[in-house]
């Protein structure tokens, strides 16, 4: 490799002493002659690329080619999943240092210890899915007569996991990014279908033809995003279609869990204890999991970091107050430490009808697009529990009619990629990051929609008559306000409509104003 006057010779190899003699000799060869020639292993190139340029008086290597280098070296080491363009050539490796940003220090230490069974327990934002996509590129590459799966939650993190990969280079033949129903049904051939029933009726299959044999692929490596959301049986019965090596990298956040798990999945079999030598073990059934923490929170500015830490010490409150039953594995949080500073601070409103929401909602969305903020309409994100099909019509007809060069990108009907400011539910954008959150429609949390007489979360006094059942979904309601605010990178909104402004729901809402 030429840069300018220095010619590098990187050469595959852990061992120092090998490049240490082949400079040796470069040196002593004809006089002198290849005095400008240096001879390094990858590991050494990359630990030493900006270094080389800085101590020279030219620059010799500049910002672009450090990110192609490096890109070409160690695909895993560069991301860049916020690339504007949409028509994204796969078979090309996408450099763009204006967008793209490296792993750290910290992170490389990680994913250089992501070599047998751990699990990531991470805050928010702490960067688990690039770690994730990181180390099965780099695993796939190496075994490629072994195949490797990445499992998420939902399409949408799927997709934006497969952008990642394709903007940066990350694609190779045996290594599969799916979400976990996506990988049931291709494996078992089953037909599509969007039914809840469906989508248990599958898993439950799944398991079975794992226990009776019918099903004996293997694979080299699975990597879980997520995994809080998927219930203990279902991992379980992934680990047995590992190899003999069991490789699995799981990652998660507890506090991130919104999906609500029936009786027979209560995960009694997941736990955590310390060993005699006082590492931290994660279990799952017979098998443990390394457990390593991540808590270096790269996504949110420092004041949403806050907010989200005042969020998450006001569930364990309640956890204990309503004395609801949680697995240990749920009561040791992970607070998040926030890595960069920002300038704008959490907003919080408070509406009362409809027609006052909305107009509260293009009133923000114009001082992103167009006041001091500038925001690009892609990086924005309208963001409701669920449901809200009339808000989301008149939204949709007012921004037509203020910006007809601006689309509405439902999560429904459009790719992350497309253009125009983005509307979803907050199950459907777990594991995505936006410049900018709106947080609306959260009267839908305040009743308890699986009940049949639609208590209300009104008071202490009222959750605490009810069962365990309904307090769970409590606390399930409050991981749905927590995800969405843990979604936003600079700028978080939340437009709060319950009636009662000292219903509990309304008063954690509240929380993004201290």
């Amino acid at each position: 490799m030429n840069i300018n006057y220095k010619r590098f010779y990187i050469i595959e190899t852990e061992d120092e002493k090998r490049c240490e003699n082949a400079n040796k000799d470069l040196k002593i060869a004809k006089n002198g002659r290849y005095k400008d020639n240096c001879v390094v292993s990858v590991k050494q190139f990359i630990d030493n690329i900006l270094e080389i340029s800085n101590s020279s008086k030219e620059e010799i290597v500049n910002k672009d080619k450090h990110f192609a280098i490096l890109q070409m070296l160690r695909p895993q080491y560069v991301n860049n999943k916020n690339n504007k363009e949409n028509n994204i050539n796969n078979t090309k490796l996408k450099f763009g240092p204006g967008d793209a940003y490296e792993l750290d220090d910290d992170q490389r230490c990680i994913l250089a210890s992501l070599n047998k069974r751990v699990y990531l327990k991470a805050a928010a934002g702490t960067g688990k899915t690039i770690l994730l996509l990181a180390k099965a590129y780099e695993v796939a590459i190496a075994n490629p007569e072994k195949e490797f799966l990445i499992l998420c939650y939902n399409r949408k993190l799927r997709e934006d996991i497969l952008r990642m990969a394709e903007n940066t280079g990350k694609i190779t033949n045996n290594l599969r990014i799916l979400t976990f129903n996506k990988f049931i049904r291709e494996e078992l051939n089953i037909k599509y279908g969007d039914d809840s029933n469906a989508f248990k009726m599958e898993g439950k299959r799944f398991r079975e033809e794992i226990r009776d044999g019918t099903y004996v692929k293997k694979f080299g490596g699975i990597f879980i995003d997520e995994m809080q959301q998927l219930d203990e049986e279902s991992i379980s019965a992934l680990i047995e279609c590992l190899d003999d090596n069991k490789y699995m990298i799981l990652a998660g956040d507890y506090y991130q869990q919104i999906r609500n798990f029936d009786a027979e999945y209560d995960d009694d079999e997941i736990y955590e204890e310390d060993d005699k030598e006082n590492k931290n073990l994660f279990y799952i059934g017979e098998y443990d999991f390394e457990k390593i923490i991540l808590d270096k929170n790269y996504r949110n500015s420092e004041k949403i970091v806050k907010v989200l830490g005042n969020m998450q010490e006001r569930m364990e409150q309640y956890i204990e107050d309503f004395q609801i039953h949680v697995k240990n594995e749920k009561k040791k949080k992970v607070l998040g430490i926030g890595a960069r500073q920002g300038v704008d601070k959490p907003h919080y409103f408070h509406v009362y009808n409809t027609n006052q929401e909305v107009n509260k909602i293009m009133e923000c969305l114009e001082n992103l697009i167009e006041g001091q903020y500038k925001s690009c309409p892609g990086e924005i994100l309208l963001v409701t529990p669920w449901g809200n099909e009339n808000i989301k019509k008149l939204l949709e007809d007012k921004m037509k009619a203020r910006w007809d060069w601006m689309d509405f990108c439902d999560f429904e009907k459009n790719k992350l990629g497309d253009y125009g400011v983005k509307f979803g539910t907050i199950g459907k954008s777990i594991g995505l990051d936006f410049k900018a959150v709106i947080l609306f429609g959260t009267s839908v949390l305040v009743e308890e929609k699986e009940s049949a007489t639609k208590k209300k979360f009104a008071t202490k006094k009222e959750i605490e008559t009810q069962g365990e059942n309904v307090k769970s979904e409590f606390i399930r309601c409050l991981n749905h306000i927590y995800v969405a605010c843990s979604r936003a990178r600079d700028t978080l909104i939340v437009i709060d409509d319950i009636d009662e402004e000292n219903n509990l729901i309304s008063q954690f809402l509240k929380l993004v104003k201290k």
